[in-house]
């Protein structure tokens, strides 16, 4: 069985993906797109990938692409790099958080390539245990805002 041929998008947090997709049976590293910091050129030259720069210089066979780049609200261009990679009809995974707006404007020129945002952040401990509280509390009043503190 032939691996799927993966683009990670940055290598801040998309380090973790570097990392699972490196061992993983089932998918194959096939390039990171960066700025091109050392942090990204020391990490395709460890893991034998091409580094690109641009978008415009995938030319190879993606079967999906990762996008791991903060989108507007931590300052970065993530759902912005998403479109650019959708309109060349790569299935494509953004990294949470993103506004609503971003969401919508990838889903928009997704087309026939599937897009996903990436909603792990449900599913860690400290994230369930939040959202199970506010359940409870949502049962017994009326529940107008909440937040989590990070310690």
């Amino acid at each position: 069985m032939k691996k799927k041929q993966i683009l990670v998008c940055g290598t801040g947090f998309g380090k973790i993906y570097l990392k699972a997709i490196a061992e993983s049976k089932e998918y194959e590293l096939m390039g990171i797109l960066g700025k091109g910091s050392d942090r990204s050129r020391l990490l395709s030259k460890n893991l034998n990938v091409p580094m690109y720069t641009d978008i415009k210089e995938i030319n190879q066979n993606v079967d999906a692409a990762c996008v791991v780049v903060p989108n507007a609200a931590g300052g970065g261009n993530g759902a912005n790099i998403a479109k650019s990679i959708l309109a060349k009809g790569i299935p494509t995974l953004l990294e949470h958080p993103a506004h609503e707006v971003e969401i919508v404007n990838c889903i928009r020129e997704s087309g026939s390539a599937a897009f996903m945002l990436n909603p792990f952040y449900r599913y860690i401990k400290p994230i369930r245990d939040f959202l199970e509280a506010a359940q409870i509390i949502s049962k017994h009043a009326h529940l107008i805002n909440a937040s989590l503190e990070w310690k």
